[in-house]
């Protein structure tokens, strides 16, 4: 099953060829993720930091108060009892928190010196790796403590946007395209960075199958959908264009790991493939509003 949220969530049981629509009844849910025992995550912001979990693959939701006058972007779990979160202080620095219990508490804190955080991803061995602006973060000890890595004298006025790692040690990021630099990968757990290029504007989400293969989704400078894969562990990729995206960017992207990708974006778009990103097909969840996040359960329905 997958799923996107805005304020609104959709679920399909066919690999996104029909979806059926609910809401939560929140606003502003950025972020979204589900463990191996189906259990949702979104997270997101409503007069404060605040999650939303579901035991019942999206029928209802619990929501939760993370911190304060923040806003929450991405969250992940590793599967092992802890979600870890990302995303903005009030004044506009980094902020993290994590739980052990389902999402029902949270504990919570500020990376001072960065800026906002939007990407995030575990290898479910105790390391966590985020970014946002030109910065990254990482986290060795299961989200409790934070370091960072300022890449902007050689990406200025970066924008970092994702992270996935393939749980074998090898990381890449993904963000805007500037100075001829939208991604990096990282083989020592986010401490150095070696850069590249997608060749998409701005990339806004990113997957791997753990497998060799890297998608990456965001948009053109038209503000139009595209897509892009890596066989290399992100030092090369092939962009691919989806002509029936036009005026609809992409948002983020998932991945079964055997063989399906699934982006979702502008309007309730959703696009997927069965080759690897190479080739995608159009469709609609039917929420008019824009989609930030997919994810995707094994839990047979």
């Amino acid at each position: 099953m997958t799923a996107g949220i805005s304020s609104n969530y959709a679920h399909s049981t066919d690999w996104g060829t029909s979806w059926t629509t609910s809401n939560i009844g929140i606003t502003s849910i950025n972020g979204l993720a589900v463990d191996s025992s189906d259990r949702w995550m979104g997270v997101g912001n409503f007069a404060g930091g605040i999650a939303a979990y579901s035991t019942d693959s999206g029928l209802t939701w619990t929501t939760s108060t993370i911190s304060g006058s923040n806003t929450f972007r991405r969250v992940a779990t590793d599967n092992k009892g802890r979600w870890v979160t990302v995303g903005t202080s009030s004044g506009g620095t980094g902020m993290y928190a994590y739980s052990t219990d389902g999402g029902v508490n949270w504990t919570s804190g500020s990376i001072l010196g960065t800026p906002g955080m939007w990407g995030l991803a575990t290898d479910g061995s105790g390391t966590w790796i985020g970014n946002g602006g030109t910065y990254i973060i990482y986290s060795h000890d299961n989200g409790i403590n934070w370091s960072t890595v300022n890449l902007s004298a050689y990406w200025t006025l970066g924008e970092g946007r994702q992270v996935a790692t393939d749980g074998q040690g090898r990381w890449v990021f993904v963000g805007s395209q500037k100075t001829g630099v939208s991604c990096g990968y990282s083989t020592d757990n986010g401490v150095t960075w070696s850069l590249s290029d997608t060749g998409i504007f701005f990339n806004t989400g990113l997957a791997t199958d753990s497998q060799g293969r890297w998608v990456t989704v965001g948009y053109d400078s038209s503000g139009n959908g595209t897509a892009a894969y890596s066989t290399d562990g992100g030092a090369k990729w092939t962009m691919v264009s989806i002509p029936a995206l036009t005026g609809f960017s992409l948002n983020y992207v998932a991945t079964d790991g055997a063989g399906r990708w699934i982006a979702v974006g502008g309007s309730g778009a959703v696009v997927y493939s069965n080759d690897g990103g190479v080739t995608w097909t159009t469709g609609s969840t039917g929420i008019g509003s824009n989609l930030f996040a997919v994810a995707i359960s094994f839990k047979s329905s």
